[in-house]
């Protein structure tokens, strides 16, 4: 191949990668040293956010995943990129890559959840607290059922090895690189009968989970919008424009930058979709979504702002002077 796609695609995981882990550890000190009563025990759940995204960056170091559509199969291969490790060692990697997407998906309409809850249904927080904890278990069940169900039905068989090892080696220019290579084929053995068949319950329930995200999202969205129309103060108006820029861009950077190459790169190639070279290169905004998503937080939310501005100019020995303006009060509920 006249471009080297495993280095572009190392350098890609590596530079956001490493960026992602600095942005979260920022703002996850942030959210720990400046309590907000606004944001209440929403902050656990932003610093818990912050954190996964912070090891799906580190995962995404490790496996740098190479995606390639093979059309006379209807299959997606995923390759170990970047630095080599044993076959298998590879493989895990690329597992643990796969769960920490899957979570990424099913975390933002948790986060929404809980801000809809306490904007829109604060009674319900104060009676059902214990019930809050399945706000954390629901998506690491869903994230684990699809990456365990997705592994096992992409897991390389001898077949496979046989097929793919030699066109693996081309790509990432090293020999015994872990790959996972998911089909719909029912041609085959019984095993692989049985590893298309998960593979075709897989790619409904992600499919199912992705689409009620969104919906998720949108619903809660438009409920905390209507519920802040409703409340009565000076600062209103404000306060309601800074909160639309932030839920729009947090509802439609997961969409972008996670689900739009998902569907394109994974799930179209498996329903005879072809992608061409998005399948490829789609999937580097993977490496983008842990960077821009803690930017967003520590940009739009005055008071984390003004407190990170306010860390930096003492360390480098100058005076941090707030602007004389009340943005800073109305953007402490900003973060939903």
């Amino acid at each position: 191949m006249n471009i080297n796609v495993d280095g572009i695609t190392a350098i890609n995981f590596y530079f956001f990668g490493t960026l992602s882990v600095i942005i979260n550890a920022v703002l996850i000190f942030v959210l720990y040293k400046r309590s907000l009563r606004a944001v209440g025990a929403f902050k656990y759940l932003m610093i818990s956010s912050a954190a996964l995204d912070a090891l799906f960056s580190l995962a995404s170091i490790v496996a740098s995943p190479i995606f390639m559509a093979v059309d006379v199969m209807h299959s997606v291969l995923i390759m170990k990129g970047g630095f080599d490790l044993p076959s298998t060692l590879g493989c895990v990697s690329l597992a643990v890559f796969l769960f920490l997407l899957c979570q990424s998906i099913v975390t933002p309409p948790c986060l929404f959840v809980f801000r809809y809850l306490q904007i829109c249904r604060p009674k319900f927080l104060a009676y059902h607290q214990k019930s809050l904890r399945f706000l954390l278990v629901i998506p690491i069940l869903i994230s684990s059922t699809t990456c365990a169900l997705l592994c096992v039905a992409s897991w390389p068989t001898a077949f496979d090895k046989a097929h793919f090892e030699l066109l693996v080696k081309n790509i990432t220019e090293a020999t015994g690189q872990g790959f996972l290579i998911a089909t719909l084929s029912l041609e085959g053995d019984s095993y692989d009968d049985i590893q298309s068949a998960i593979m075709y319950a897989d790619a409904f329930l992600l499919t199912f989970s992705m689409i009620s995200s969104l919906v998720v999202m949108l619903y809660c969205t438009k409920s905390i919008m209507v519920t802040l129309l409703q409340i009565s103060s000076p600062h209103t108006r404000r306060l309601q424009i800074q909160l639309y820029k932030t839920l729009l861009m947090q509802f439609c950077i997961p969409f972008v930058l996670i689900h739009i190459p998902f569907y394109l790169c994974i799930l179209a190639p498996l329903a005879h979709i072809t992608s061409g070279i998005l399948t490829t290169y789609l999937p580097y905004l993977f490496a983008w979504y842990p960077v821009i998503n803690p930017l967003i937080v520590l940009c739009l939310v005055g008071e984390y702002r003004k407190f990170l501005l306010k860390k930096v100019m003492h360390v480098s020995g100058k005076r941090y002077s707030p602007p004389t303006s009340n943005t800073g009060t109305m953007l402490t509920t900003v973060r939903c």
